[in-house]
């Protein structure tokens, strides 16, 4: 097949990614077309034919802001560093860790196998810094669920299919709810009976809550669900399908990353390049701005006011405690996404955004298609559509939505605050249905989306 492109662009890298090409551009431009039963190099050789080489100044600025914007980032860094040393808290050990990925994973570049082999060590050292034995829950997840799409891939029999995907579900949601929610069920279940005039004396589990287990999850979740749908093929590789449960710009907080987007990077990595340094370091710094310098802080404002006595307050400071604590939680979730992001793309892979500017947002539905993206999309293609979504009339719709919503808030936090918060938004969004608005005039909301 040709190579279609658009005229005035130039190539800086091509990709496979299953059976399409990805060639990215500079500026915004990415085009994908489709090359059916042809070699990556030729790929390259008619991407240079039709597009041309950069011409030698633009290839030095290109190399000069990758750079540039990379010592910019190390300074940031260790300035950060000098301050948490002189705060007592030296991050030297972390520091040097993330240096020492990123120089192996550049110099591994042009041998992928190694490279992904490295990213792997990386990824479980980076988990096993915070408590070394829960590794074991990452490696229990990686392999029934390998287990469990090699089984549906290998078989049309629906109803093995069906009895692998429930195994792969049973052990995914069990690990978590042993070690999220059962002590929250327990307690609640507890207070229930108490007040029936039942006294019970709870049991209890002392773990410690592993980090990031409700996104690592849910992404090894979805690849199960989209076997056994048949729209994603079993890998057969498990370094590969490791590597996707397990990688670590984006484990402990997200995104919560598809394996149709994912893990055909990882099958069939390319080498990072200056725009993928350059941009990568963009997005850390962004990162760091909102987490460093609007969240932390929002937090002081917000620690201050939430810690008086309510009657204390006037209205000017619940409002403004109300907002900073929204600025707080936004630049915190956006600045770990970002700086996810930017790590990724140093290791010359891309992850999803996961907010587009969502209080600008005119209605509750724009709000979650533009807040948390990466699980509000989950929750709609693997609970709110199969439990019907808007197909089987409005009162099953307002159900959905409602359950949806219940569980988003309890994702979120073993407490009946989460659920309480959940069930707050999924009646915000029942309402606009019922009441039929769905959105601001454009025009009122143009300007400020400019």
């Amino acid at each position: 097949d040709r190579i279609l492109v658009k005229p005035g662009r130039y190539a800086e890298s091509v990709r496979v990614v299953g059976k399409d090409i990805e060639i990215r551009g500079d500026g915004a431009a990415e085009e994908i077309v489709v090359a059916r039963d042809i070699r990556l190099a030729q790929i390259t050789h008619l991407v240079e034919q039709t597009l041309g080489t950069k011409p030698p100044i633009q290839r030095l600025a290109d190399r000069a802001s990758a750079y540039f914007a990379f010592g910019i980032l190390g300074a940031a860094l260790l300035t950060f560093a000098g301050w948490w040393f002189l705060a007592g808290q030296p991050p030297a050990q972390a520091l040097l860790t993330a240096v020492a990925v990123l120089v192996v994973a550049w110099g591994l570049r042009r041998k992928p196998s190694l490279r992904l082999l490295a990213l792997l060590a990386a990824s479980y050292y980076f988990y096993m810094c915070w408590k070394m034995e829960y590794i074991v829950l990452i490696l229990v997840s990686t392999a029934v669920d390998y287990f469990a799409g090699l089984k549906m891939g290998s078989t049309e029999d629906q109803a093995r299919r069906r009895g692998y995907l429930i195994l792969s579900l049973f052990s995914n949601l069990g690990l978590l709810f042993a070690f999220k929610y059962f002590n929250f069920f327990s307690t609640s279940t507890v207070a229930l009976l108490g007040w029936l005039g039942l006294e019970v004396t709870p049991p209890q589990l002392d773990v410690l809550l592993p980090v990031g287990i409700s996104f690592y999850t849910f992404q090894t979740m979805s690849y199960s669900i989209d076997v056994y749908r048949g729209t994603l093929p079993a890998t057969r590789n498990l370094r590969d399908f490791a590597l996707f449960v397990s990688f670590f710009p984006q484990l402990v907080a997200g995104p919560i990353e598809r394996a149709k987007r994912l893990l055909p990077q990882v099958q069939h990595p390319r080498s990072p390049s200056e725009r993928d340094l350059r941009v990568g370091s963009y997005l850390v710094l962004l990162g760091l701005f909102k987490k460093v310098v609007i969240a932390d802080n929002m937090a002081i404002l917000v620690n201050h006011i939430f810690s008086q006595a309510p009657g204390s307050l006037s209205a000017w400071d619940c409002l403004v405690g109300v907002y900073a604590f929204a600025f707080q939680i936004y630049g915190d979730f956006h600045g770990y996404s970002l700086i996810a992001q930017g790590t990724a793309r140093w290791m010359g892979f891309h992850i999803m955004d996961n907010f587009r500017q969502p209080f600008f947002s005119s209605s509750p539905q724009e709000f979650w298609r533009r807040w948390h993206i990466s699980l509000s999309t989950w929750l709609r293609d693997y609970l709110y559509i199969p439990l019907g979504g808007n197909r089987r009339g409005s009162t099953r719709t307002y159900v959905n939505l409602a359950l949806v919503f219940l569980l988003c808030g309890l994702w979120h936090g073993a407490n009946w605050t989460f659920v309480v918060w959940g069930a707050y938004h999924g009646c915000f969004l029942i309402v606009e249905r019922l009441s039929g608005w769905r959105r601001l005039p454009a025009d009122r909301w143009r300007g400020l989306r400019r």
